[in-house]
């Protein structure tokens, strides 16, 4: 079986190659190393986990298709999904459900009560000598809920949004000079962001994380798109709407108005978009 690699040498990659940017780069061949680096992901994890898969599954794009790749490549593989919600109708569990139903996935849903809030802030004061954003508290208690259900090892899927400009500044009326500084900005930002935060929180729960997103071949490749390919100010991660149209997802995956940072803690959540 071969490795993962962790994101700590992949971050130090281009987001962008200036020199060597295509403009006939090929979707399937993106759509190619999605794959690659979704199962050499899940076949760790499941190592991990005595031979299950387990992910978390917001009910986005990112999460939703690397979840329809992971069950095309693995037919038969228990696959654990886990969300976070401030009630059962928040948008990202109802989303959620209905892509763990169709992918066959069994699906675990956590409703943090104040308890369990009061004391994520108290754990992470300490942990990190500041109070706590929402976003901490938010992985915190889903990583806790996840490590009651013995997990050991899990699929995140940060890396994306910065790769393919998922953002609202990447989507901004700016020229390509300024557009390329904010790609480059924003992936530059991705571990203290995100990263290193998220793993710190992992490693309390004694949780491995695995970012199938950010695998070397994947971000290598990805940086050879141009920047009007990957985004524009209609459309956001314009490659990877494309790829998620094949595969086996419910359609409001792709219609859903979700609100950037959107507060899984918030009992109502962002609007859903079923027109």
């Amino acid at each position: 079986m071969r490795l993962p690699h962790s994101w700590t040498n992949t971050v130090k990659l281009p987001a962008v190659n200036k020199k060597q940017t295509q403009q006939n780069w090929s979707l399937p061949q993106l759509e190619a190393e999605l794959l690659n680096a979704s199962r050499v992901c899940a076949e760790y994890v499941a190592t991990q986990n005595r031979g299950r898969v387990a992910t978390c599954l917001s009910g986005g794009l990112d999460s939703s298709l690397n979840l329809a790749m992971v069950r095309v490549q693995f037919p038969t593989t228990v696959i654990n999904a886990f969300t976070i919600g401030g009630s059962a109708r928040h948008p990202d569990v109802i989303v959620a459900s209905e892509v763990a139903k169709q992918l066959k996935a069994f699906h675990y849903i956590f409703i943090p009560q104040s308890t369990d809030i009061e004391r994520a802030k108290k754990v992470l004061k300490d942990l990190f000598q500041k109070p706590p954003n929402q976003k901490a508290i938010i992985m915190f208690c889903l990583y806790k809920y996840m490590a009651e259900n013995n997990v050991s090892a899990v699929l995140s899927h940060h890396g994306l949004n910065e790769l393919m400009g998922g953002y609202r500044e990447h989507q901004c009326q700016i020229n390509e000079k300024q557009k390329l500084e904010i790609f480059e900005r924003l992936w530059r930002e991705l571990p203290e962001r995100h990263l290193k935060p998220l793993e710190r929180i992992a490693k309390y729960w004694d949780i491995s994380i695995c970012f199938p997103y950010l695998q070397p071949l994947v971000v290598k490749y990805a940086a050879l798109i141009p920047l009007a390919d990957r985004t524009s100010e209609q459309e956001n991660k314009i490659p990877i709407r494309r790829i998620t149209k094949k595969y086996n997802l419910p359609q409001i995956v792709l219609r859903r108005s979700k609100k950037y940072f959107c507060d899984a803690l918030d009992i109502n959540g962002e609007e859903i978009d079923n027109k």
